[in-house]
């Protein structure tokens, strides 16, 4: 828990992003609470990061960030480039409990278990930004890399090849009956490499605004390569996203998702979700075999026993189980909430998902792991 001098300079720090313009909901700010009681962090940089990737949701609320931050917390930390707020007029001040005045009461985190926020429903509609040539060139990179390091199996069929595998003693008879009966060459089968399928999650919770549809973005280079690929997005519920994500046009793919996910930016049941995968039989089987990747930040506002139970039954089905959370963004995350250290023992990777560019470079990363 979060001592009271310190409870009270957050909830100064919280009020002074909302003066600065910067949509912070109350789901936001347990969530950033509820990590922060969590975990230790030892450092500023860490702090800044973790504050960032939770309240913020855009490059305009980043760039209002960091001034507020660095108000209240010293400058910002060394690498992130900071930026002045836009109007010279713009006043960020020390909350007034260091003045020796009065703060509204403290926001008081939770244990890591997400159950003391709000349980309601929020349904809302994702509004779709178009793709920019930058991302497009990462888009590329990213195709390029999966096509390349995406996990292979022997296919179960026998193909002619050049490899001497397996004698085709059929081919051979009718090559022979072309020759008058006699054998000309030896032909032979193989069993040709090709890419495991892809099972992925997109977690598309209020948390994670901002990054959701570079996640969808990266769903879909993987759904490009030769893989067989099937996406469903959660955050109070599942929806599965494969027909709409995959045809046509990524920017009208996109407007396509957004007409069919329904709980976008609202809050997270991670292991109710996952545990709607394991109900429905056609969906099940998909983990069989595949490569299982989750992009979510982990932090689970229902019962971690949920999410742990969801995540054990997909290690046993699973080729590979990866996580990737904007949280590892920091070289100092630890899983350490009930939730994340809970199902950490059943992941093979846990890697960071902070934008199109860090996902392109954990591709290469999860695939040696």
């Amino acid at each position: 828990m979060v001592d009271s001098p310190a409870a009270g300079h957050l909830c100064g720090f919280l009020a002074a992003l909302r003066a600065a313009g910067i949509a912070t909901p109350h789901q936001k700010q347990q969530d950033f609470l509820q990590t922060l009681a969590a975990t230790a962090l030892a450092t500023r940089r860490a702090l800044y990061w973790q504050a960032r990737i939770t309240l913020t949701g855009s490059k305009e609320e980043i760039d209002r960030f960091d001034p507020v931050f660095a108000s209240w917390f010293g400058e910002t930390p060394a690498g992130v480039k900071s930026v002045e707020p836009e109007s010279e007029g713009e006043d960020v001040r020390k909350p007034d409990s260091l003045h020796g005045g009065t703060v509204p009461l403290p926001l008081t985190p939770g244990e890591g278990t997400g159950q003391s926020a709000s349980p309601d429903e929020l349904l809302n509609r994702m509004s779709p930004r178009r793709t920019g040539a930058e991302e497009q060139a990462l888009i590329k990179r990213a195709r390029r890399a999966a096509e390349r390091h995406l996990p292979q199996r022997p296919s179960l069929r026998l193909r002619p090849s050049h490899a001497r595998d397996v004698i085709d003693l059929r081919r051979m008879i009718r090559a022979a009956a072309r020759h008058g009966g006699e054998l000309i060459r030896f032909r032979y089968r193989a069993r040709p490499m090709k890419k495991r399928p892809v099972l992925v999650f997109v977690d598309v919770s209020g948390s994670l605004k901002g990054l959701t549809q570079d996640y969808l973005r990266f769903a879909r280079v993987l759904g490009e390569t030769s893989a067989r690929v099937e996406i469903f997005s959660f955050g109070t519920r599942l929806t599965r996203l494969t027909d709409a994500l995959l045809d046509g046009v990524f920017d009208r793919a996109l407007t396509r998702v957004a007409a069919k996910v329904a709980d976008f930016e609202g809050g997270t049941q991670i292991g109710r979700a996952l545990g709607d995968f394991f109900t429905h039989r056609q969906y099940a089987g998909l983990a069989r075999g595949a490569v299982v990747i989750i992009l979510s930040d982990g932090l689970e506002r229902g019962d971690p026993a949920l999410l742990i139970h969801a995540v054990q039954r997909l290690r046993r089905l699973a080729e590979r189980l990866v996580w990737l959370t904007p949280l590892k963004r920091d070289a100092a995350y630890r899983p350490v909430t009930r939730a994340m250290a809970g199902v950490a023992p059943y992941l093979d990777h846990i890697g960071g998902a902070a934008s199109l560019e860090g996902l392109a470079a954990e591709i290469t990363e999860w695939t040696r792991s």
